[in-house]
Formats: C-alpha cells, structure tokens, sequence
C-alpha cells in the first residue's frame, strides 16, 4: 500500500483504523510477529508509521470518510 501511496499521492489515500495502536498491536499480535520475523527496529517504523497515518479524509470538501470500526453484533443499524 505504502506503494501505492507513493506512486498516486494525490489519488491513494490510507487512514488509521481502530487497529492502529501500540496496545492493539501488541494485544493481537502483529508487535510480536514483526520482532520475530525481523526486529525491533521494524516494529518500531511500523508503529511510528500507523501513529501518523491521519483519522479521516475529507473528498472534494464533500465527503467526509474514517475508519469506524465493526461492531460486535449482528444487525446493528445506525438510524
């Protein structure tokens, strides 16, 4: 995606989502399996990077977008 990001810059947007976070990093396993598979240094850029990411975008001044997460039950709806 970082890719992608650099290619389109102006057409590739990426937001931080509820996952993005040390704690939940840690908690589901993605700081553990970056350390085991290369280092510390890499989580660390990783992280630095999901910190920075921006929580929403806004389209042509129109439409507002963010990562709102899924709920834990079925059938909820926003009315």
């Amino acid at each position: 995606m970082l890719a992608w990001k650099v290619a389109y810059p102006k057409h590739f947007f990426m937001s931080r989502g509820n996952h993005e976070s040390k704690n939940l990093n840690k908690m589901y396993g993605f700081e553990g399996e970056i350390k085991k598979k290369y280092d510390k240094t890499t989580y660390d850029i990783c992280s630095d990077l999901f910190c920075n990411l921006p929580l929403c975008h806004r389209i042509n001044k129109k439409v507002f977008v963010t990562h709102g997460g899924l709920f834990s039950k079925d059938n909820i709806k926003l009315e």
